[in-house]
């Protein structure tokens, strides 16, 4: 049975979901973030949090200058950049977006937490509705486009997960990626181009880019995949047999996002963790995915629909 509650921490509303198997947390003025997932057999915590204190943000703060922590929704794009085209063209979207900063509309329906938020610079309803089965929270997404125009975007899934040394990345077959951000350009300028796992580094190396190393190596990294044939991603942690499996609707939620953090950005405790991000378009500039044309679109006063699973537990 699912229980939703509510409460205060560090002063802000906070609403927990959770059955036998799961709990997890969500900040609703903190942009809607996912602040704690635990799988209760083993006390597990997948969510990495940084150590700063959670507070309401301002609009359009960039994002390492708050918590750098948790689960949030990056929309319309991921890092800041301008609209392209006629009739938004010009108007910058934010660092990871509008919807991270924003205060969400929360209610409960039975035993689903429904979620919304309003677009500030563009034209859009953004809806997820989340819910447990068992050791899985299921949401489900509903982007709505108010203004009479085509929307072109990018929606990622923006999760920090905590994660030791060792951990190993899942990815369906071996897709090709290519390079976003890389410190000391590791894997090359953006937009480099190698293969999953074993991927070449810039100095001609090759690396099982899948196994998490330490927070001692001073690297972060940020790549995406070319399209998959299958919607998943995960990571099992080989020495105490947790795991997570995000699952989607892969021909609408076409590519994956990792970030690699192995100590090399942030400080302290929220510089070693790893993000997986389902994403319907790529790389994180919406003027370049437009470019490339890989990126999604919602007709003028039409909704979008899609979903996401993420099931932890121990193997």
């Amino acid at each position: 049975m699912t229980k939703i509650s509510n409460d205060k921490f560090q002063g802000l509303d906070r609403i927990t979901i959770n059955n036998d198997d799961v709990s997890f947390a969500i900040l609703p003025e903190v942009g809607g973030k996912m602040i704690s997932l635990v799988f209760k057999d083993t006390g597990r915590e997948f969510i990495s949090v940084s150590g700063r204190e959670f507070t309401k943000p301002t609009y359009a703060t960039n994002y390492a200058e708050l918590d750098v922590s948790g689960f949030d929704e990056c929309f319309p794009a991921i890092a800041e950049g301008f609209y392209p085209e006629w009739p938004w063209k010009g108007t910058v979207v934010p660092d990871h977006g509008e919807l991270f900063t924003l205060p969400w509309e929360c209610k409960v329906e039975k035993d689903k937490l429904v979620m919304a938020v309003n677009g500030i610079r563009f034209p859009y309803r953004f809806v997820k509705v989340l819910s447990l089965e068992k050791n899985t929270v299921k949401i489900r997404y509903e982007l709505e486009n108010l203004s009479p125009y085509d929307f072109k975007y990018i929606w990622s899934a923006h999760p920090l997960f905590a994660v030791t040394e060792g951990t190993k990345i899942l990815l369906p077959g071996n897709p090709r990626i290519r390079t976003d951000y890389s410190k000391y350009e590791r894997f090359g300028k953006h937009l480099y181009e190698t293969t999953w796992p074993q991927a070449r580094q810039a100095d001609g190396t090759k690396v099982d880019l899948s196994i998490i190393r330490s927070a001692k190596e001073d690297a972060a990294t940020k790549i995406f995949t070319t399209k998959l044939d299958e919607g998943f991603c995960g990571f099992e942690d080989p020495d105490t047999g947790d795991f997570l499996k995000m699952d989607f609707p892969v021909d609408k939620v076409p590519f994956v996002g990792i970030w690699i953090n192995e100590g090399g950005f942030f400080e302290g405790k929220g510089s070693f963790n790893a993000a997986l991000e389902p994403c319907t378009g790529c790389p994180d500039k919406l003027e370049t995915a437009i470019q490339r044309g890989e990126h999604a679109l919602i007709k003028g006063g039409a909704k979008n629909f899609w979903s996401l699973d993420i099931t932890v537990g121990r193997l």
